[in-house]
């Protein structure tokens, strides 16, 4: 299908998922780009318009575009997490995740994506937020149900329109005020006793950024984690457990890993425990196999539109037939390439040698893997949220034998293959694991 110009009413879609001021007005233009993928990521296509095409006003240059859907507010918080942040972050990452699964016992059967959901939330609320929201299990919860509440406030009324009180809309306004409330309270706590945190709230405070600027980083932050990386670790997990070559593999990486750097009194330790020192440096270029599940998973599991602004007030030309037109929102589904069988062979199926050099369908054209965003506008939560995925799912594999049950509580075999099209994954609630501690 050639992209198409849409009018009237409106993308509420927008606004509704992601409060982006700028496409909050009842009259925008939309163009929906699906089908040949030259065509809105070739050289001259949209994504390399920098100067005319972005996500949000005002930026500079060859500056990496910003986002304020993503972490909005101010942009000087838009700064991903740096070296030296994420580094003094990863001991407490690893505490947070080790004492979730030690709460898990040495066997059972749960549902991945509720532990994992408050894994994320936990790691998210002390990264991007504060201390107390970390520490205190009462704070996690109402974190957890203000995310809760956000992510279902979505309905096809709420996209078609957002200006309307409507009640969804209006329960994912008072999820913000609870989080506002929230965090005026643990400013005030340290502003009566003196304390100092060392953290992001404390850090934002500092620069002098307000309240509602922080909640709007916070809320981003807690939104992308549960929408993404939670849906991401557990449905590769989900793969992991029907495919024991893969498994295999990954385990055998970690054990390499561990061994590695594993304190001299932890050579002989289970390996969940020698992983427990492994530095930033280790998770981030020493799992190669593991990364390369991980970004399968990610091709399968994100399927969902990437959306520009023409701010200029000149049309862009994508192809000699199609433009985005001065103030208007060009989408574009994913799955146009990511699940596009002429780019990756039986795209349903899940298969992390699709990447080893031999194939290397990732690289048979320009932007036809865009699981982070693609050109000059890479998510800004890359790094951390590859972190917290390749943490999780390596402390649980490293801790457990597992099998995959279906709603029956019967062993699943042979894993979901998804449609390209008619189907978009969620978060994975349908399914439960039966562990066992190794």
């Amino acid at each position: 299908m050639n992209p198409h110009l849409v009018s009237g009413a409106g993308y509420g879609a927008i606004y509704g998922e992601l409060g982006d001021d700028d496409v909050r007005s009842k009259n925008e233009k939309i163009t929906i780009t699906t089908g040949d993928p030259t065509i809105s990521f070739s050289d001259n296509g949209i994504f390399n318009q920098l100067f005319r095409v972005t996500f949000s006003e005002g930026l500079d240059g060859d500056r990496p575009l910003g986002s304020r859907f993503v972490f909005p507010g101010p942009a000087s918080l838009l700064e991903p997490p740096s070296h030296v942040t994420l580094a003094a972050a990863m001991p407490q990452m690893l505490v947070d995740v080790n004492t979730w699964l030690d709460n898990l016992g040495s066997s059972g059967i749960l549902n991945p994506s509720r532990v994992i959901q408050n894994i994320i939330v936990q790691l998210t609320v002390r990264t991007f937020g504060c201390d107390e929201m970390g520490n205190d299990p009462k704070l996690r919860d109402r974190a957890f149900s203000i995310i809760e509440t956000s992510d279902n406030g979505h309905a096809l009324a709420t996209f078609l329109f957002p200006w309307l009180p409507l009640p969804k809309i209006m329960s994912k306004m008072w999820s913000g005020v609870v989080l506002y409330w929230t965090l005026r309270r643990i400013v005030r706590a340290r502003a009566t006793t003196g304390k100092r945190g060392a953290d992001a709230l404390q850090f934002l405070l500092d620069q002098g950024i307000s309240i509602i600027s922080i909640v709007e980083v916070i809320f981003g932050a807690l939104f992308a984690g549960v929408s993404n990386s939670a849906g991401v670790s557990s449905w590769l997990l989900y793969y992991l457990s029907t495919n024991p070559v893969w498994m295999a593999r990954v385990r055998a990486e970690l054990i390499q890993l561990g061994a590695k750097y594993a304190q001299a009194s932890d050579q002989q330790a289970p390996l969940s425990k020698q992983l427990l020192s492994v530095p930033l440096e280790g998770w981030e270029s020493e799992v190669p196999t593991l990364d390369l599940c991980v970004k399968e998973t990610i091709r399968m599991f994100i399927q969902a539109p990437f959306m520009r602004k023409n701010i200029s007030r000149d049309q862009v030309v994508i192809d000699k037939d199609e433009v985005v037109a001065p103030g208007a929102i060009m989408l574009f589904y994913t799955a146009a390439v990511m699940m596009n069988p002429e780019i990756y062979k039986d795209p349903q199926v899940w298969d992390p040698a699709r990447y080893l050099p031999d194939r290397a369908e990732d690289k048979s054209g320009q932007h036809v893997w865009v699981g982070w965003g693609s050109g000059k506008h890479p998510c800004r939560g890359m790094r951390f949220g590859k972190l917290e995925q390749n943490i999780i799912a390596a402390l649980f594999i490293a801790r457990f034998d597992y099998d995959l049950l279906d709603t029956g509580r019967s062993k699943v075999q042979e894993p979901l293959r998804p449609s390209p099209r008619a189907f978009q994954f969620t978060k994975p609630l349908n399914f439960s694991f039966s562990y066992k501690a190794v």
